[in-house]
């Protein structure tokens, strides 16, 4: 059952969707965030998933985690995945703020992903 959790997040052609997410379709680009220092999900980050098109970044879609840690619904579950630089922007600093860390060293995180078919 790991292995077709992975395999939905990396091949967005599987859509065996797994137990937190809806039975049918998902997101072809889903994020789970972890609180490393605190051992658990983080819960209300907010995130922005982006495309690059021409010489700019475009919103495809936005989000905040759930309560456990996790974004499915960035993109419509109809949509596929073209060819592009795509950008997941994480607001770590709405989160620290929330958990009472006024001057969080880390303002956001970007992960950035490249996708050639």
């Amino acid at each position: 059952a790991r292995l077709n959790t992975i395999a939905g997040h990396v091949n967005p052609g599987l859509r065996e969707a797994p137990n937190h997410m809806t039975a049918q379709r998902r997101s072809p680009i889903t994020s789970h965030v972890l609180d490393v220092a605190l051992g658990k999900p983080a819960r209300g980050v907010p995130l922005e998933l982006t495309i690059y098109s021409g010489n700019s970044w475009i919103t495809v879609g936005r989000g905040v985690t759930d309560q456990d840690g996790r974004c499915g619904a960035l993109m419509s579950e109809s949509e596929t995945l073209s060819a592009a630089i795509y950008r997941l922007h994480f607001d770590t600093k709405t989160y620290f703020l929330n958990q009472n860390i006024s001057k969080p060293f880390y303002p956001y995180a970007e992960v950035g992903c490249f996708r050639d078919r």
